[in-house]
């Protein structure tokens, strides 16, 4: 009788598979997870891009006007960086499995370089002035300690133009007040390479204003 009792008993046990509040819970979507979603969605179609755009404008905004400090050109920048961004959507690759680069970062190295251009746009002079360059072009009794001055600032930004183009980038954005970090994040280096880098940028600086300088002097 026992046995029988416990062969009812379990007969009537509820199945687990078949009421609602035994089911297995559904996976959950992280917000990581959501962002890639919105990602391919953008990727597959460029006008899906909104929910991204709500996500970051702000942050890039606000990013752009600490850098410039003007409220009109932080707009300016804002709208170029998410112009690009949609315009390269296609080529980002996602952060997955510690390959790729996450999309916050992708987009600030894209804001980065577009306040880099809005800053050399508004002030076209102030690179050839600026003390950082000046304080690593300089060298003691060297002709180049010279070639930093007003009538000589073509002649500055010509040798710059002839930097290959990671050297000149790496040039501008230290001009531009950023930091060794920063510019390692922006251009997906090492902040050892930005270094070694920006050294190498400096001596063939130095090289290039010299030649020109003892051209000139030889063509007296």
């Amino acid at each position: 009788m026992h046995k029988q009792r416990g062969a009812v008993a379990l007969a009537l046990e509820p199945d687990s598979t078949t009421i609602p509040w035994r089911k297995p819970r559904e996976h959950m979507v992280t917000p990581a997870e959501r962002e890639l979603q919105q990602i391919a969605a953008a990727q597959a179609d460029p006008a899906r891009f909104a929910p991204l755009y709500d996500a970051y404008m702000e942050q890039v905004w606000r990013f752009a006007m600490s850098r410039l400090g003007d409220p009109e050109r932080a707009r300016d920048v804002t709208s170029q960086t998410f112009v690009k961004a949609i315009q390269s959507l296609k080529s980002f690759t996602p952060k997955l499995q510690g390959e790729g680069t996450s999309f916050p970062s992708w987009l600030m190295m894209i804001a980065r370089n577009t306040i880099i251009d809005e800053q050399r746009k508004q002030r076209p002079t102030a690179d050839i002035q600026a003390p950082e360059l000046q304080a690593h072009l300089a060298a003691t009794d060297s002709p180049e300690q010279h070639a930093i001055s007003r009538d000589t600032q073509e002649r500055v930004r010509q040798a710059i133009a002839q930097l290959n183009p990671r050297h000149q980038r790496i040039v501008q954005m230290r001009i531009a007040g950023y930091s060794g970090a920063e510019i390692a994040e922006a251009m997906d280096m090492t902040l050892n390479g930005v270094r070694t880098a920006h050294s190498r940028a400096y001596a063939r600086l130095r090289d290039l204003l010299a030649d020109e300088i003892e051209t000139k002097e030889h063509s007296k």
